[in-house]
C-alpha cells in the first residue's frame, strides 16, 4: 500500500468493501471482458505461454470490524508448467 500512496494513491488508505463493490457495479460486463481477455494475453506473451496460478487468502482474526480494520490479506503467485 505505501507503494501505491508514494505514486498518489488511497492517500486516506485503502477503499473499504463498500467502494470496491459500488465501482465494480458500474463496470461494463462485455466491456471488462474485452479488456481481461486483452490483459490475458499480454500476460501470456510477457511470460512465454508459462501458466501463472495466483491464490489469495484474508487471514482470520487479523482485522477489527469495529475500528474499520482489514484482515490480513496473503497473495500468492507461482508459475506452474
Amino acid at each position: 500500500c505505501n507503494w501505491l500512496q508514494e505514486k498518489g494513491f488511497f492517500q486516506t488508505g485503502l477503499p473499504v468493501h463498500d467502494t470496491i463493490a459500488r465501482i465494480i457495479s458500474r463496470l461494463d460486463p462485455a466491456q471488462f471482458q474485452r479488456c481481461f481477455i486483452r490483459w490475458t494475453q499480454a500476460v501470456s506473451e510477457r511470460t512465454d505461454g508459462e501458466i501463472i496460478a495466483i491464490d489469495g487468502k484474508a487471514l482470520r482474526s487479523t482485522g477489527n470490524w469495529h475500528q474499520r480494520l482489514s484482515p490480513i490479506h496473503m497473495v500468492s503467485a507461482f508459475a506452474t508448467a
